[in-house]
């Protein structure tokens, strides 16, 4: 059987995609960043908690 065929046994939606929405009471796309100690990681001296923080917050609108 090709692959794509087999796609459905790995996945299969009880929904269907086209009904689900984003919910307005979610968390905020940024909780993650604000409740977890940062990662010593830097990219060009920059911390990656501060390099994340305006992507997470793009994914929820802006808000």
């Amino acid at each position: 059987m090709p692959f794509e065929e087999r796609t459905a046994d790995f996945y299969s939606p009880g929904v269907s995609l086209n009904r689900l929405r984003p919910r307005r009471d979610a968390a905020p796309p940024d909780l993650l960043l604000r409740m977890l100690e940062p990662p010593p990681v830097k990219v060009r001296h920059i911390p990656l908690v501060d390099l994340l923080r305006r992507p997470y917050r793009d994914l929820g609108g802006g808000e």
